[in-house]
């Protein structure tokens, strides 16, 4: 099966730029959790790996805005100011650091 992915017609792979193939490519994985949710009846974790490279301040704020009532999220970043105050740190949302190869919980 060939998945033709379109924005307004016309080809992503031709037309898109470098944030709308992210929020196409981040579309399918909330595509692909929702699925996996049905199929399974039960509810997966989200896994996001350096989503906000190419993504603008709007877009990583609509993507934290619907991660948030997806259930457990885990999403990396080598820039935590992409949070920005977003997120509410707090027993619910953790953030953790790697350093040396160690974890350190904030």
């Amino acid at each position: 099966m060939i998945l033709h992915l379109t924005i307004d017609g016309i080809s992503v792979q031709h037309y898109a730029s470098q944030g709308q193939h992210k929020t196409m490519l981040i579309a399918l994985k909330i595509a692909e959790f929702f699925y996996l949710k049905e199929r399974r009846n039960e509810v997966p974790m989200f896994l996001l790996d350096d989503v906000f490279s190419e993504l603008d301040d709007n877009r990583s704020r609509l993507l934290l805005d619907t991660v948030a009532s997806l259930g457990q999220t885990f999403i990396t970043t080598t820039e935590e100011s992409v949070f920005h105050d977003a997120v509410e740190w707090n027993a619910m949302n953790k953030k953790f650091y790697i350093e040396a190869g160690a974890i350190r919980a904030n």
